[in-house]
């Protein structure tokens, strides 16, 4: 039987957010390494669709992006629900 916090983990979220430090693929390699998977990168937009976990996206918004913990719950948020 699959636990709640399992089934927590199989489902994630995936949210958009601006980027204007170059290709993302050069690091996207490091982000799987801690649970985040580029999706897509609009350079016409300067924006980067990540996906993951609630908690590995919360991680990498807040230490690798820089957002604060209130602006990353808020991105997570508003994500949408994707299945991992």
């Amino acid at each position: 039987m699959i636990t709640i916090k399992e089934l927590r983990e199989a489902v994630g979220r995936s949210v958009t957010v601006s980027w204007d430090m170059g290709d993302p693929n050069t690091w996207a390699g490091d982000w799987q390494d801690q649970g985040i998977y580029l999706d897509d990168w609009n350079k016409r937009k300067g924006e980067i669709t990540i996906s993951g976990t609630e908690k590995a996206l919360f991680n990498w918004l807040v230490g690798d992006y820089g957002l604060s913990k209130k602006d990353a719950h808020l991105e997570i948020f508003r994500g949408k629900k994707v299945k991992l």
